[in-house]
């Protein structure tokens, strides 16, 4: 690690194997072997992915401080161990130390002295505890605030990252690092009570056993007896397992467990204890246990091997609507993935990781029935699905729509302002800035205040990270505070010069304030900045046509259509442009693609329609007038249009 003057701490990308020679280590090895790490990459060891004050420090370290100071743009950071000591997991020691000295001399226990004098009861009834100790360091998951108070529920200080790409494979197995708590909370261990120290000895890092019988401790013919549920049987036999006894085929974590190797040497296995099923691999192409040994053979071969192992269950396999089918097809956005999104997110006994991560997907089907399933949510005990369910309304009802809308998010969300978890409440308060100011009574700013304080302080808590003035600048925006917003997209693009979030920002404010030269200059920069950013030029060419300088607009347009062919939009937009300068053939022939990429787009159908009129063209008209009626018999406008169409082409014959 390389610290700076500034107090950065930055971690190489080169790294030494501590793996015996035997095993191919004691090397040197880059952590990046198969890209071209330059300067400009976001993982070159000097940029933010690689500093160590904020991406690794508080996991590695005990009591860690960070100490940033956003004006300065420094660090002072400090730490009492780096290395994860006793305090890490169970909290500050002060009182344990008075316990064990009254232990010592008296022999006798104080009830002044609960748990030891520890803050952490890591042994508690409540399973839910410990994981929830664990996975402050072993999660993917973003920050709430930096002042962490052992012992209290995990989403007060950390949000955990629900199961969709690029982080989980659709099923939900593990794809980037993850940490294992995403994968071990959709387990039914973890829903049985499970914790992490039934497997792992916490304080030497070792299983407490090795090999299968681990496993057998509880999966065998004499169960343990804090798991009533399990079935006693002999799962370590070939007749389970159909592999040859003490081969590699046989050990239980091959088959439930599998491996993924991160940082190049550093092997970690799924947690979620799934069953093979190599079935989904054929549909969806996601990796199974059987393959990742077997690479030889196909997934096909696989799927016929589990159903010939385990018939009983074959119908169940390929009769199921398993969720991974409906998270692939949802984050595709394909239609008919909504109505099973609903179902999953409505399925209380699916765990509460998998219904949020339907309800995150939800977000994108806007609907009256996903807007009732996600208020309904709004309730649910699960934080997760509160929070994911925060943010569905938000994204539903957006700030631009009318009054009557706004007054219904109100309504639903602030409810929430009281949320006794942390993460959810500021989340309300965050959503709650898109409605207008007006409409916010005295009792909901009452609990509106205090709440957006709270996410004000969670942002500040990253205030190293472009991020975090990003979102400041969304709700200072949100709330017309325009100097401050200004101030936050600024000291975004002050800490890395390349956020592109906060410049498109900060140009699109710029444009909403009637700023536009600086918006241009904004657009312009990304451009330079990023000379194959489709978007930029997208941007760039509608502010330029607003402006009405239509033949600049069309030149940045045309290559916005080169960089991003496949979005009908662009066309549209690039089409109406060259209409309106004239250039008409050009005009026609990319409104026509635009439609031929998306068809059922009633907003190309009426430009086409209208474009032949213009030019009398009644019958290059007619079908996309018919088209129009039959995607929207509600409305009059494209009945009007094809009566008069069909009128015109009476009155030519």
């Amino acid at each position: 690690m390389i610290k700076f003057p500034d107090g950065r701490i930055q971690a190489l990308d080169i790294a030494w194997d501590t793996h015996s020679k035997e095993e191919g280590g004691q090397r040197w090895f880059h952590l990046h072997p198969d890209e071209e790490i330059t300067p400009k990459h976001i993982f070159h060891w000097t940029r933010r992915f690689l500093n160590w004050n904020y991406m690794c420090a508080e996991c590695h370290t005990t009591n860690l401080q960070k100490n940033y100071d956003l004006e300065s743009n420094t660090f002072k950071t400090t730490w009492s161990e780096i290395d994860v000591g006793c305090q890490a997991c169970h909290g500050p020691g002060s009182n344990h130390v008075e316990w064990a000295h009254y232990f010592q001399d008296t022999g006798t226990k104080k009830d002044r002295y609960i748990n030891m004098g520890l803050e952490v009861n890591l042994k508690a009834d409540d399973s839910q505890i410990q994981v929830e100790a664990c996975a402050r360091c072993h999660s993917r998951r973003s920050i709430v605030t930096g002042n962490y108070e052992y012992g209290k529920d995990l989403m007060d200080f950390y949000v955990p990252q629900v199961l969709v790409g690029p982080y989980y494979y659709a099923d939900g197995q593990i794809l980037e690092e993850v940490y294992v708590y995403g994968s071990f909370i959709q387990s039914k261990k973890y829903h049985q009570g499970v914790r992490c120290t039934d497997c792992h000895n916490p304080h030497t890092a070792k299983l407490r056993i090795p090999g299968n019988d681990l496993c057998n401790g509880c999966h065998g013919l004499t169960p343990s007896k804090q798991f009533k549920t399990i079935k006693p049987e002999n799962y370590d036999s070939p007749e389970h397992h159909f592999h040859k006894q003490d081969s590699k085929g046989s050990l239980c974590v091959e088959c439930h467990m599998p491996e993924t190797k991160y940082m190049v040497v550093d092997p970690r296995r799924d947690h979620s204890f799934c069953m093979p099923r190599p079935d989904l691999t054929v549909k969806l192409g996601i990796p199974n246990a059987c393959n990742r040994c077997h690479e030889d053979k196909t997934s096909q071969w696989s799927t016929d091997k589990v159903n010939e192992w385990y018939p009983l269950t074959k119908e169940i396999r390929e009769n199921e609507i398993h969720f991974a089918e409906i998270f692939t097809e949802g984050q595709s956005g394909k239609p008919e993935a909504g109505p099973w999104l609903i179902k999953l997110a409505k399925d209380a006994s699916q765990p509460a990781i998998t219904r949020a991560t339907a309800l995150h997907i939800l977000q994108r089907f806007n609907s009256s029935q996903t807007l009732n399933v996600i208020s309904s949510s709004l309730n649910d005990a699960s934080p997760l699905i509160r929070y994911e369910s925060v943010r569905g309304v938000s994204a539903l009802i957006p700030k631009m729509l009318e009054t009557e809308l706004q007054q219904k998010k109100l309504s639903l969300l602030a409810p929430l302002l009281n949320d006794p978890i942390r993460a959810v409440r500021t989340e309300a308060a965050r959503a709650l800035t898109e409605v207008p100011a007006n409409l916010i009574d005295q009792a909901q700013l009452h609990n509106f205040g205090p709440a957006l304080a709270e996410y004000k302080q969670r942002q500040q808590s990253i205030a190293d990270r472009p991020e975090s003035h990003l979102n400041l600048g969304l709700i200072y925006q949100n709330l017309g505070q325009n100097v401050l917003a200004e101030t936050s997209y600024k000291n975004a693009i002050r800490l890395v010069s390349d956020f592109m979030p906060a410049r498109f920002n900060l140009a699109n404010f710029y444009n909403a304030i009637g700023r536009n030269k600086e918006a241009e200059q904004q657009f312009k920069q990304i451009v330079d900045l990023e000379p194959d950013n489709g978007e930029a030029y997208y941007s760039l060419g509608l502010l330029l046509a607003e402006m009405n300088r239509l033949d600049d607009a069309a030149g940045v347009l045309v290559k916005a259509v080169e960089l991003i062919p496949d979005r009908p939009r662009i066309r549209y937009n690039y089409s109406l442009v060259l209409q309106h300068i004239g250039r008409n053939t050009e005009a026609e022939i990319e409104m026509l693609k635009a439609h031929q990429i998306d068809q059922s787009d009633p907003g190309f159908l009426h430009a086409l329609t209208v474009f032949y009129m213009q030019h009398h063209q009644w019958e290059k008209a007619m079908p996309y007038a018919q088209k129009l009626v039959e995607l929207a018999p509600e409305l009059s406008d494209p009945k009007q249009m094809l009566k008069h169409i069909q009128q015109e082409m009476s009155d030519v014959n």
